[in-house]
């Protein structure tokens, strides 16, 4: 038997290898989308956006490994767009007493993860991303301050501010 030799993605054929990385990659670039927006639907859309991009710009990258991060600031811009359209809408749409989310909407959330959901989306758009690039993807202060161009400084400040609110918020089933 022989042994499985990896091919580098940037010797593979464009579509060979976004396929893999698709693969590899999408559940959880759903996952922290949906933490991102708290929509399944919505966090569908974005990585679907953030994959379609990935796909035209792949001859671009650098190397195999900048398509992981490609895609994650994809999605957080995705996200990014997404939250400043809603909140635009919100503001103009007259809210009636009758609206309420889907019963699919509400399915789909599982109750061990509900106050935590709850609890990201009441933060700053800033501290959720710094909070799930932290604890979803485990990525250091120094990778959180490049992926969103800020200080490590700043990253440092928006995860403790983000952890003292959210804990507040979860301990107060809010």
């Amino acid at each position: 038997m022989q042994p499985v030799v990896a091919v580098p993605l940037r010797q593979m054929g464009r579509d060979e290898a976004i396929t893999l990385v698709f693969r590899r990659e999408h559940a959880r670039m759903v996952s922290y989308a949906r933490l991102l927006v708290d929509d399944l639907p919505t966090a569908e859309d974005v990585v679907q956006e953030a994959f379609t991009g990935l796909y035209r710009h792949w001859s671009r990258l650098k190397d195999e490994y900048a398509a992981g991060a490609y895609l994650r600031t994809a999605v957080v811009n995705g996200a990014r767009s997404h939250l400043r359209r809603r909140r635009t809408l919100t503001a103009f749409r007259q809210v009636r007493p009758d609206d309420a989310p889907s019963a699919e909407s509400i399915a789909v959330r599982s109750e061990d993860c509900r106050g935590l959901v709850a609890g990201l989306a009441r933060l700053s758009l800033r501290q959720r991303e710094v909070l799930v690039l932290r604890y979803f993807f485990d990525l250091s202060e120094a990778q959180i301050a490049h992926e969103l161009n800020i200080s490590r400084g700043s990253v440092k400040q928006h995860a403790s501010r983000g952890l003292t609110a959210l804990g507040t918020r979860v301990r107060a089933g809010t």
